[in-house]
């Protein structure tokens, strides 16, 4: 069955069927093979829609997320599925989403070791394992994993590849070694781009990027490798040739309403404002039900420093196109406490975790949130989960501490405040809510007692 067909057949599924969660992930990994990312994306959140915790869905959704440079809608993706299911794969996926957040390599190899420790022979894993020292300049580490993939598959080629590059980084031609290792010709486009298109999804982009270079520099290259190129320039940063990229891929089609979107948001980065709320309209002009181009221009927006309620009014529409999106919810609850409505952005951030526990950077607004409103006992209760997901998180150790002992100051201090007024009851429950967090302070200790000795 061809890709057409069998994407004929799944939307006849999902006509007869329009709540059946695996055919819209399983449509959403067509377009993605096709790189369609936006497209696929839309289906992956509606087959979440259907099925919150749809485990391939919520992984899906996180790796077309890499893709697309979202490094924080991946991560939330991903620990979000990691929750419903303990998974190698998400672990691994997770591993390139924290790379392309610009995280410490520490946490990576961590992330890809717990993922190890369930399956020690897993392919993707170690291969991701040995990219990722390849990456941080580790020879040595990276060659021994890549040796260790070849004991037990002599045909990896990312390791071959690999293994052979470290040999002569200087003279090395990839396609000559592809051709040559499978007995392929240089003109055998198809296969040639099939490479490129395993080490791109694979991850190894320097491999991906020399196969579409020299698949780009003949004649007539198909659309698809101009996308993964520049998406490749984007995933590493390089903005001035994704923009470029970007650019080219608009003069060959202007109806690209993704490619707009992914060039208003490198103008967001380089803060050209005006440029990016232009090519997000672009791309609502093409697609009006483009949800990530709503939000992007109401983030833009709000960066102008205009009326954060016309941001608001984009984050509503995009909200409206896909309510299941806690990375919008927590966008808005953001600008709604620059206009002082603490109280709708609680309720958001709450929206925002009944979909996603494990979504940190929600928690973490809920806590900033609810420290502006004096909620200390709930900033604590916010840290305390951020730190069940997260038991490394330094800066929320340290806030925890700072925040504890701001609490405990203004507890003592009200406490006394009720002692001198003889209401003891009160008093001893603030000396209390001191103790809970400070139990041998001495002076609350004391008055805690004096409190409950004079209630009557």
């Amino acid at each position: 069955m061809s890709v057409n067909h069998s994407l004929d057949f799944i939307e006849n599924t999902i006509k007869e069927d329009p709540n059946n969660a695996e055919a819209w992930r399983i449509k959403g990994d067509i377009l993605f093979s096709q790189s369609s990312f936006y497209p696929s994306l839309v289906c992956y959140s509606k087959s979440i829609a259907c099925d919150p915790n749809y485990f391939d869905a919520w992984c899906s959704k996180g790796k077309v997320s890499i893709f697309q440079d979202n490094a924080l809608d991946a991560l939330q993706c991903l620990d979000k599925a990691i929750s419903v299911k303990q998974n190698p794969t998400a672990f691994r996926l997770k591993s390139h989403a924290i790379t392309a957040s610009k995280s410490n390599q520490n946490k990576i190899q961590k992330i890809i070791e717990t993922g190890l420790k369930m399956e020690p022979e897993n392919f993707d894993l170690l291969t991701s394992q040995a990219l990722h020292f390849r990456n941080f300049a580790q020879k040595e580490k990276s060659v021994s994993i890549f040796e260790k993939i070849l004991t037990i598959d002599p045909d990896n080629i990312i390791a071959l590849i690999s293994l052979e590059r470290f040999k002569n980084p200087v003279d090395f031609d990839i396609i000559n070694y592809i051709c040559r290792k499978f007995s392929l010709e240089k003109n055998n486009l198809k296969e040639l781009e099939s490479f490129a298109d395993q080490f791109f999804f694979n991850f190894d982009l320097i491999s991906a990027e020399s196969c579409y270079d020299y698949l780009i520099s003949l004649k007539n290259p198909n659309q698809n490798i101009f996308k993964k190129i520049t998406r490749i320039h984007l995933m590493k940063n390089d903005i001035k040739q994704a923009h470029e990229g970007f650019v080219n891929l608009l003069q060959n089609d202007k109806n690209d309403s993704d490619s707009w979107v992914r060039l208003g948001e490198i103008y967001r980065r380089q803060n050209k404002m005006l440029d990016a709320i232009e090519c997000f309209d672009s791309a609502l002009e093409i697609m009006p039900d483009n949800a990530e181009a709503w939000r992007r221009k109401g983030f833009a927006q709000s960066l102008r420093h205009e009326n954060i309620t016309e941001a608001i009014k984009c984050l509503d529409k995009s909200l409206e196109l896909e309510p299941y999106h806690p990375m919008t919810l927590t966008q808005k609850s953001m600008y709604l406490r620059r206009v002082g409505d603490n109280d709708d952005a609680i309720y958001c951030l709450n929206s925002a975790l009944e979909m996603d526990s494990t979504f940190i950077l929600a928690w973490k607004q809920k806590a900033e949130t609810l420290t502006s409103m004096n909620n200390l006992e709930g900033t604590l209760d916010c840290y305390d989960e951020i730190l069940k997901i997260d038991p490394e998180d330094i800066i929320t150790w340290y806030n925890t501490g700072v925040t504890k002992a701001r609490f405990c100051e203004i507890q003592f201090q009200t406490g006394k405040l009720f002692f001198d007024k003889a209401k003891y009851s009160q008093a001893a429950d603030c000396f209390n809510k001191v103790l809970k967090f400070d139990p041998l302070d001495k002076e609350s200790i004391l008055l805690f007692d004096k409190s409950n000795k004079n209630i009557p």
